[in-house]
């Protein structure tokens, strides 16, 4: 077999290529370059899908208000940072690690979030969710709408 002669330029080029881009691959996976993990949800629109129903164990109607920029970073009381980008609910009293569906009744939009918090703490309202699950609810300009939550998922 015949040894192809590549000009020195090219393979230094190729070398600085393939270290370049195992740079680019072991900085994109490391712990740091990440803010927050956010957990893994199924996003959705209306309606909601038979399986859902189907393994609904409670369901509860209350008042959702949303929380953001002042909270984004903190600890929250399962002790997971607060992202505000995340979709993530905060109750008083269902356990936290516990998924939820969350439902606004006025435009039936809804998503699934985790519950790992503890709030709201007004009167009148039920849970808090955060800016991303707001956005996709609808209701990030009206800011407190009523809901219809059911727990899919317990600890």
């Amino acid at each position: 077999m015949r040894k192809i002669n590549w000009p020195i330029w090219l393979e230094g080029l190729v070398s600085w290529t393939v270290m370049f881009l195992a740079l680019i691959g072991a900085c994109s996976v490391c712990e740091h370059t990440r803010r927050h993990p956010a957990p893994t949800v199924i996003l959705a629109q209306t309606p909601l899908p038979a399986p859902l129903r189907a393994f609904d164990l409670v369901s509860q109607h209350g008042w959702a208000s949303w929380y953001g920029k002042p909270f984004d970073g903190r600890k929250t009381a399962s002790g997971v940072i607060y992202d505000m980008g995340g979709y993530s609910v905060a109750h008083k009293t269902i356990r936290l690690g516990t998924f939820v569906v969350i439902q606004n009744m006025r435009n039936d939009r809804w998503c699934v979030a985790i519950v790992n918090d503890r709030g709201p703490y007004v009167e009148g309202r039920d849970w808090d969710v955060s800016a991303a699950v707001a956005k996709r609810l609808g209701m990030e300009r009206r800011g407190v709408v009523p809901v219809k939550v059911r727990i899919i998922d317990e600890y």
